[in-house]
C-alpha cells in the first residue's frame, strides 16, 4: 500500500546557495540613504541598520518567514523614529529603507536595478507615497526571493531522490507557486512531488510513492525523508497518510495515467509488429509452395 509524506511548512534550507546579488539590498539601501537623505535622516538610518545582527547568508528561508521579520523590523524602526524630530516624510523614508536593508531577501536584480527601485522611495513627497513605493519594491523582492527559495528546494529534492536511487528526473512548472517533480528508479517505481506556495508565501511539499508492489513504501519514504533533511531542508514534522491503493496527488494520478497510456501504445505497436511478421511468414510459405 502506498503513502504520501506531507511537509506542511518548510521553514528553511541550510547551506543554500547564495545569489551573487544577495548583499545588494543592504548595500544599495545604505548608498541611497547616504546620498539622497538629509544628514539627520541618514544618522537615524545608520543607527537602525547597525542595531540589527547580520543575517545568516548560509540559510534560506521562505517569504512567509521574512514577512514576520519585516514586521519586527518595522516595529523597531517606528520605536526609534518616534523619539526623533524628523519630518513625517523623512521618517517614512528612513523606515522604508532601513526595514528593507535589514531583511535578508535573496534577489537576482543587479545593483543598478535595485538602486533605481530604491531611489523611488527617496523621491516621494509624502508618507503615503513613500509607503506605496516601498510596497511596490517589496512585491519585487518577495517574488524574486520566493522563486529562489522554491528552486533551491526543488534542487534539494532532486539530489535527495537521486540519493535514494530514483535518478530519472522530470520537472515541470505547472503554474505560479506550483512545481511538480517525478523521479523513477530502474525498477519502474517513482517518487512524485508537488511543491506549492500559498498567498502567505508558506511553502508545502508533498511526496507520494507510485508503483510499489512489495510493501516497501514506508521504507522508501523513510530513506527519502532522511535524504531530504540531509540536504538541509527543515520543516514541520512530515505527516504520513496511506493512499489505500489509489493515487492522492494530482501529479501521481497524471503520472500513472501517462504511464498506462504509454504501455497501451507499446502493447499495440508490438501487436501490430507481430501481426506483420506473421503475415510475412505466411506469404513466404505460400511462395515456396
Amino acid at each position: 500500500m502506498s503513502e504520501v509524506s506531507t511537509r506542511h511548512r518548510v521553514r528553511k534550507i541550510k547551506a543554500a546557495p547564495v545569489l551573487q546579488e544577495t548583499p545588494a539590498v543592504l548595500a544599495i539601501a545604505a548608498t541611497a540613504a547616504a546620498t539622497l537623505l538629509t544628514v539627520a535622516a541618514k544618522a537615524v538610518f545608520d543607527e537602525l541598520v547597525k542595531s540589527v545582527k547580520s543575517p545568516q547568508l548560509s540559510e534560506l528561508r521562505p517569504g512567509s518567514e521574512l514577512r514576520v521579520e519585516l514586521k519586527s523590523a518595522e516595529a523597531r524602526a517606528e520605536k526609534v523614529l518616534s523619539a526623533t524630530a524628523l519630518q513625517p516624510e523623512e521618517a517614512a523614508k528612513v523606515k522604508a529603507l532601513a526595514t528593507l536593508a535589514v531583511t535578508p531577501y535573496r534577489v537576482s536584480l543587479t545593483s543598478c536595478e535595485m538602486q533605481s527601485e530604491l531611489t523611488k522611495i527617496t523621491a516621494c513627497p509624502s508618507p503615503g507615497s513613500v509607503q506605496q513605493a516601498a510596497n511596490d519594491i517589496l512585491a519585487i523582492l518577495e517574488s524574486s526571493h520566493q522563486d529562489h527559495f522554491v528552486i533551491s528546494l526543488a534542487n534539494c529534492w532532486i539530489r535527495a531522490a537521486k540519493g535514494t536511487g530514483f535518478d530519472r528526473i522530470q520537472e515541470k512548472n505547472v503554474s505560479i507557486g506550483l512545481i511538480r517533480l517525478t523521479a523513477e528508479d530502474a525498477a519502474g517505481r517513482a517518487l512524485v512531488t508537488e511543491i506549492s506556495t500559498n498567498r502567505s508565501l508558506e511553502t508545502r511539499i508533498e511526496t507520494e510513492v507510485v508503483g510499489i508492489r512489495d510493501g516497501r513504501c514506508k521504507e522508501i519514504l523513510d530513506r527519502f525523508d532522511k535524504a531530504l533533511e540531509e540536504e538541509g531542508v527543515e520543516s514541520d514534522v512530515p505527516q504520513r497518510k496511506p493512499t489505500g491503493g489509489a493515487c492522492i496527488l494530482d501529479v501521481a494520478r497524471k503520472f500513472v495515467s501517462e504511464r498506462t497510456t504509454s504501455n497501451q501504445k507499446s502493447t499495440a505497436y508490438r501487436g501490430i509488429a507481430n501481426t506483420r511478421k506473421l503475415r510475412q511468414r505466411q506469404l513466404r510459405i505460400q511462395q515456396r509452395g
